[in-house]
């Protein structure tokens, strides 16, 4: 959930951000970084609605906000 709300409020993750680091500090290539946030920034939608029902709230409580 957290990772949807960066998503939809910066545009980005929590890990972006710290890929973006690790790049300017030279641990890690730009490429490498792209590689891992193809395969680490899915956002489980399922999972998000799954909580959001938990909660009992709709998708579109939070797309409105």
């Amino acid at each position: 959930m957290k990772d949807f709300m960066y998503m939809r409020t910066l545009g980005m993750t929590e890990r972006d951000d710290f890929y973006s680091k690790m790049i300017r500090e030279g641990q890690m290539t730009r490429e490498e970084a792209l590689e891992r946030l193809r395969l680490e920034n899915g956002l489980y939608v399922e999972h998000i609605k799954q909580l959001l029902d938990d909660v009992g709230m709709q998708p579109c409580d939070i797309e409105s906000s």
